[in-house]
């Protein structure tokens, strides 16, 4: 019985030190993202990309608005990059965001993978 309550009281703090370390993690790979567009934002390159799919989500929960997942080409020093990113647009632009259409993107100068929509809310 003593053992069991030595296993139990260890799990009590053991338990949340864990969840709490998670969240603080999760927070921290957000804040970098967030300065990481905030970068790219302010010092990258306008660059004209090709939509070549679109991942809608599942659960639309946003009013008069689309959430997907967008796979782009474009090029980036006469090479030719692909990039995954998601993104937030009004209803009334999906006929804009449809496969084969261009698509204003700004990429980070260092890392051609990193890019942000201009014209619509990034994911």
């Amino acid at each position: 019985m003593e053992i069991v309550s030595t296993i139990v009281l260890t799990m009590a703090w053991a338990i949340p030190l864990v969840v709490l370390l998670f969240v603080a993690w999760v927070a921290m790979q957000n804040i970098r993202s967030a300065r990481q567009d905030k970068k790219t934002k302010m010092n990258g390159v306008n660059v004209k990309a090709t939509i070549l799919q679109i991942k809608y989500d599942r659960d639309q929960r946003i009013n008069n608005h689309y959430s997907a997942i967008l796979t782009l080409r474009y090029h980036w020093h006469e090479q030719e990059q692909q990039g995954i990113r998601g993104v937030i647009f009004p209803a009334q632009d999906q006929s804009e965001v449809q496969v084969n259409q261009l698509i204003n993107i700004r990429v980070h100068q260092d890392d051609p993978q990193h890019f942000y929509y201009l014209d619509y809310r990034n994911v």
